[in-house]
């Protein structure tokens, strides 16, 4: 659970569920105006928090940007407003992401044209998923 205060006041603005495992680390980028969070459930999540405000409604979550899997993610930083870095619990160490929308458009572009993986058709919840049988045939 992340919970957004009114610094001025110390009063709640917003409350919601972040992750479906426990929440291992959060950063909030340089222009204050997204959250990345790290769960064990290996999601990297980005929030849209330019929109909290003392006037939005408690536990109305912000909007999510971003989901992005990665092996046991232990924590983030930004490494600028569209770049983040993501440190792994594993052997892996560290990842880093980019958000900006060409980069995003050229991933997307390419995982289509290679096909998605199981955990991947999990992750950004795409139906049909292909089969074990057709992953290895290819």
């Amino acid at each position: 659970m992340v919970r957004a205060y009114d610094t001025t006041t110390w009063e709640p603005t917003a409350a919601w569920q972040v992750h479906e495992a426990f929440l291992r680390g959060l950063a909030v980028s340089p222009d204050d105006a997204r959250l990345a969070t790290t769960g064990h459930d290996n999601l990297v999540k980005v929030w849209d928090i330019s929109g909290l405000s003392a006037g939005a409604s408690l536990g109305a979550p912000p909007p999510l940007l971003d989901r992005i899997p990665a092996y046991i993610p232990s924590d983030a930083a930004w490494l600028s407003p569209e770049r983040l870095g993501v440190f792994l619990a594993t052997d892996a160490g560290y990842l880093e992401v980019s958000l900006r929308v060409d980069d995003l458009v050229t991933e997307a572009a390419q995982r289509l044209t290679r096909g998605f993986s199981i955990g991947e058709c999990l992750t950004y919840q795409i139906d049909p998923c292909p089969t074990l049988e057709e992953i290895r045939s290819r």
